[in-house]
Formats: C-alpha cells, sequence, structure tokens
C-alpha cells in the first residue's frame, strides 16, 4: 500500500554491507509510518509503525517483531496495545533484547505528550506477549527508550526534573518477574523545555540522556548528559558540549553508547 513504509536489514560480508532482508508490514494501513523505528538483537528484529491501524483505531499504531536466519525471515509477531486508544502512536521508539522488547507511544490513551512503555516478554517457544505497561511519574514519559540486561531507561522529556518541565528520565530493574522504578534522574542544571529525556542510550554502569533544545551555547543549542551507576544509585557523571557548537545546532536530538564510545546527533549543524 502506498505510503506504508518499509525497512531493510543489511550484513557485513567481507569488506562490503549487502542487502538482506527487505520488511514490509502485512496488511499496512495508507502511511502507516513502518520503518519509523528499528531495532535488533541477534536473530530478532522490531520495527516499529506509529501511525498504523489496527483494528480500525486511527493512528494507535504498532510494532512487529521478525524471527530471522540470514535471509529468511522465519515468523513474524505483530505487537498491538492490548487497550488501544486513537492516535497514541504505539510504535514511534523501540527497544529490546532477546528476552524483553519495549514499544513507546508518545500519547497515552490518546492524550497529547502522556506516553507510556508496553513492555513484552519472550517464551520459550518464541511467542511475544505482553507484559507490562511503564508510565513514569504522572504517565508524563515519552521520547526514548533502551534496555540493557536487566535495566531499562524510559525518557520523559516533557517531565519534571530539577524544576517543572525541565525533562527527566526513568531507570527500571527486573525484580523476579516484574520490572520496578529504582529512580528518577534529571540534569542538575536543567531549564524549562530544554527536552532532557528525548533521546538516551544504555550501556553497563552508564547511561546517555540528550537534552536538544538546552541553551547553554544559545537557543535549541543542544548538549548531552553521561550518568553512572555506583552500585544501585544513578548519578550525574559529566555533561557534554562540543567545541564548535552554536546556537539551533539540536546536539542531543539523538544519542548511542556502545562500551566507552558516544555518537550525539546534531540535526541542524
Amino acid at each position: 500500500m502506498s505510503d506504508s513504509g518499509s525497512s531493510y536489514l543489511f550484513e557485513r560480508i567481507g569488506s562490503s554491507f549487502n542487502q538482506l532482508i527487505k520488511f514490509n508490514l502485512t496488511n499496512p494501513s495508507t502511511n502507516s509510518q513502518f520503518g519509523y523505528s528499528v531495532t535488533q538483537s541477534n536473530n530478532f528484529v522490531l520495527i516499529g509503525s506509529n501511525q498504523d491501524d489496527p483494528s480500525s483505531i486511527s493512528n494507535s499504531g504498532s510494532a512487529t517483531i521478525y524471527s530471522i536466519d540470514g535471509s529468511l525471515i522465519l515468523n513474524e509477531s505483530k505487537l498491538i496495545n492490548p487497550h488501544p486508544f486513537s492516535n497514541e502512536r504505539c510504535g514511534s521508539f523501540v527497544s529490546m533484547n532477546d528476552d524483553w522488547s519495549l514499544v513507546g507511544c508518545l500519547n497515552e490513551n490518546g492524550t497529547s505528550n502522556k506516553g507510556s512503555l508496553i513492555v513484552y516478554n519472550r517464551l520459550e517457544n518464541n511467542t511475544w506477549i505482553y507484559h507490562s505497561l511503564l508510565v513514569g511519574e504522572n504517565s508524563n514519559t515519552g521520547g526514548c527508550t533502551d534496555i540493557d540486561d536487566q535495566t531499562i531507561i524510559l525518557g520523559s522529556s516533557f517531565g519534571d526534573g530539577i524544576s517543572i518541565g525541565t525533562g527527566s528520565a526513568f531507570i527500571y530493574n527486573l525484580n523476579g518477574s516484574s520490572w520496578n522504578q529504582q529512580q528518577k534522574i534529571f540534569a542538575n542544571d536543567g531549564s524549562q523545555f530544554d527536552y532532557f529525556g528525548s533521546s538516551c542510550s544504555l550501556s553497563g554502569r552508564f547511561a546517555i540522556i540528550g537534552a536538544w533544545r538546552d541553551d547553554d551555547a544559545g537557543i535549541y543549542s543542544g548538549s548531552g548528559y553521561f550518568f553512572e551507576r555506583k552500585q544501585s544509585q544513578w548519578n550525574q557523571h559529566s555533561k557534554i558540549i562540543p567545541n564548535d557548537i552554536n546556537p539551533n545546532d539540536e546536539f542531543g536530538y539523538s544519542v548511542s553508547l556502545s562500551g566507552n564510545t558516544a555518537i550525539v546527533g546534531a540535526t541542524q549543524f
């Protein structure tokens, strides 16, 4: 169907990256935006389509998990909010590991800027089932998520940090079979509408969180924050701003952290 979207998987063979699989949404709606968000973990691929209309509920959104083996798709499972609302836009941000899949909704129950995170668990037969709903504080979440081992981070770019509307993020730990909120974290120097929590990434004992509307170097210049876990507490480690930053660069719009290396996007440089 026109404008429904698609996604592509590439594999490095020798010195070249070659296209392995093209993914298309089964029974898409017009402008499903399949491919709005993507992630993968070993033999699983998770793709969000945040304007899909499952059960004819407009823009409620969905995500699809594919089990793959090389260039073969072995199984396909569509993840739908068990209690969908129009304009929830689930599938706006996603993350996964081999046992857990996270599907973010921008507008929980269709309420603007009141996001949520749907958690799905994989059974031994590779069936994915609904597990729980994470909403942070006052449901004022949505913007980014990531999972690393038994830790989830969920950003809240419209949430309250050091003051109202500065942005925050929530850390969840797996306790037995339940995901429990461990801590709320925020920038020590946050200002209103910094959008802290609009992007986030986890790797080991460190997290990076973007605040693309921070104005230390002028309006919307942006910044990034590192947090470090010591024992069970997460504390701000450092704040980063590039040497050549300018107003409106939007540094921190996207972030990714892997081991000792972080990459940060600046969309308007």
